[in-house]
């Protein structure tokens, strides 16, 4: 499905006013989500913030307290046979796999094709063969998931996933219990296997980049609180809340006062031309924002941290304030010498301001 048709398209899931507890905690507040026909919606979070709660409920894998949650749309009953009839239009891919440990890798491709779709042995054997031939685990069919690797029981559960022809694909954070290597392989193989598949995706996951490479809609959640949905520039771009900038990757996050020429620095002798709507406020100042070895704000290098791409420069106030670090990104040849004095520019106009 195109881009304009996906715009045009009803949705598949829905998500009204929908409230979660555990116990005394509240997972889920309030949560309004809509994912159209043909559309990859991740949910990005921290740990803890209620995105594989969000993505269990879909299926009724957990209960809600109340609100309503649709899947093309009909209202997703509590129990019984429609429940069932429901839950086998909707995959989902689980951070543990969740394989039937006692069955055959072939047996287990083939359960859903069988039981739901009404298909022969036959039929279903044949083609969970193919699909396990093109997850690269054809030759395993015969071996039961303890014999695999967790790279190739993933493969398995995406073979059975797409086995059982959903409408909607829940992804609750499939790579992340696999190394790096490894990941990009099967984000590579997910991408193709999926090339023509035409329902909704909600991939949930709490890693930027996997998020970028794979998809482009994004919704971002706090202490269960969701966001609104907004493609992934944007957020790159202007996230819309502190939290969602510690997500992009920010890490200089500074208290800071209103002041007549914008906002102080707490702690540094640093007026920055921005709007605060408050008196006090949050200056998010990419690492890539600040020049060092040119400009007229002076700072000591408290030290340098090598890293995988440069070095991490940790800049405090000349004056010995207290004060959180500026942390400025460097090539690894340019980064200067620790307890020396530095001086540097911060580009106004590429700061966020957070009240």
């Amino acid at each position: 499905m195109n881009s304009s048709e996906t715009k045009t398209a009803p949705p598949i899931i829905e998500l009204s006013h929908v409230d979660k507890h555990f116990g005394q905690l509240h997972v889920l507040k309030d949560i309004n989500l809509s994912v159209k026909k043909g559309e990859v919606v991740v949910i990005i979070g921290p740990s803890g913030s209620g995105k594989s709660t969000l993505c269990r409920t879909i299926n009724r894998l957990e209960t809600i307290d109340s609100g309503e949650i649709r899947v093309d749309g009909t209202t997703l009953p509590e129990e019984g046979k429609k429940l069932a009839e429901l839950r086998s239009q909707v995959g989902m891919v689980f951070q543990s796999f969740n394989l039937f440990a006692h069955k055959t890798i072939l047996d287990n491709v083939t359960i859903a094709p069988i039981d739901v779709l009404g298909k022969s042995k036959k039929e279903a054997r044949a083609e969970a063969m193919e699909l396990l031939k093109r997850v690269g685990v054809d030759s395993q069919a015969a071996k039961v998931p303890a014999q695999l690797s967790g790279g190739q029981q993933q493969r398995t559960a995406l073979a059975r996933i797409l086995a059982s022809e959903p409408r909607v694909i829940l992804l609750d954070e499939p790579f992340s219990a696999l190394d790096g290597f490894l990941k990009w392989n099967l984000e590579l193989e997910l991408s193709d296997l999926l090339s023509d598949f035409t329902g909704s995706i909600l991939w949930v996951s709490h890693d930027l980049g996997e998020c970028r490479r794979n998809c482009q809609t994004v919704c971002v959640m706090e202490n269960g609180i969701s966001g609104e949905i907004t493609d992934m520039d944007t957020l790159l771009r202007h996230p819309a809340t502190v939290g969602a900038a510690r997500l992009t990757g920010n890490t200089n996050f500074l208290p800071a006062a209103a002041c007549s020429g914008g906002v102080k620095l707490d702690g540094w002798n640093i007026v920055l031309p921005l709007k605060a709507e408050t008196e006090t406020a949050t200056v998010v100042i990419p690492e890539g924002v600040i020049a060092l070895g040119e400009g007229t704000h002076t700072a000591l290098v408290d030290r340098v941290i090598r890293d995988l791409n440069g070095s991490v420069v940790l800049l405090r106030p000349a004056d010995g304030g207290n004060a959180p670090f500026l942390r400025v990104r460097v090539p690894e040849n340019a980064a200067p010498g620790e307890r020396t004095t530095a001086v540097f520019n911060i580009l106004a106009d590429k700061c966020l301001c957070y009240k």
